[in-house]
């Protein structure tokens, strides 16, 4: 392997949080006595937070999942991924290994535990300790500092076209795109890398 550092995002890279939304949504509605839509579920899952969080748009719906679950909810619902975490070992054996991810400290961490378990990383860089989120060029600049590493020896592997792919590309990171089955045509910069899931990437770089 070429790389000195691989850097991951976290939603949706090494854990999956579409499901734990939905999780959290059938869990929220459960509670409350109502139903909701299986595929609209799903498709607000996919569009972000928010949007799941108005599909509970019921009075009921809010008091029972405030009542019965954990103030980091959605963040408490991502389920461990042997995937991820076999990965991240197997690559941590030959180079450094760290994260950078937008969110709240607190709850990206929370995710990041759920995912893993206790494996070792380092740096981890969270948007809301750095105050500025990707792809500002500010928080990559950041983990470089502090891996104390030139960018083109650094890999970077996220889901997001704009975010993760972009913001990588920006201060001269290599990129690994994790397509998820989504079309390279969503990309807006020129990638290293196109895998489908995350226990492709081993496989991908040593190739």
């Amino acid at each position: 392997m070429t790389f000195r550092a691989v850097l991951f995002d976290l939603d949706n890279t090494l854990c999956d949080v579409v499901s734990a939304r939905v999780r959290y949504a059938v869990h929220a509605a459960r509670a409350a006595g109502i139903q909701l839509d299986a595929a609209g579920l799903r498709h607000a899952a996919e569009e972000g937070t928010e949007t799941v969080t108005s599909l509970l748009k019921h009075e009921q719906v809010r008091r029972a999942a405030w009542r019965t679950m954990p103030s980091h909810d959605i963040a408490c619902h991502v389920e461990f991924s042997q995937a991820a975490r076999s990965v991240v070992e197997r690559i941590g054996s030959q180079a450094q290994v760290g994260i950078v991810s937008n969110g709240r400290s607190r709850t990206q961490m929370v995710k990041l535990r759920q995912a893993l378990g206790d494996v070792a990383l380092w740096p981890i860089v969270i948007s809301g300790q750095v105050g500025v989120r990707k792809p500002a060029r500010r928080i990559f600049d950041h983990a470089l500092a502090l891996l104390g590493m030139p960018a083109d020896e650094v890999l970077f592997v996220g889901d997001d076209p704009l975010e993760d792919m972009l913001g990588a590309a920006r201060v001269g990171m290599r990129a690994c795109w994790i397509s998820h089955g989504r079309s390279p045509e969503q990309l807006t910069c020129a990638v290293d890398y196109v895998i489908e899931a995350i226990d492709e990437l081993p496989e991908a770089i040593h190739a």
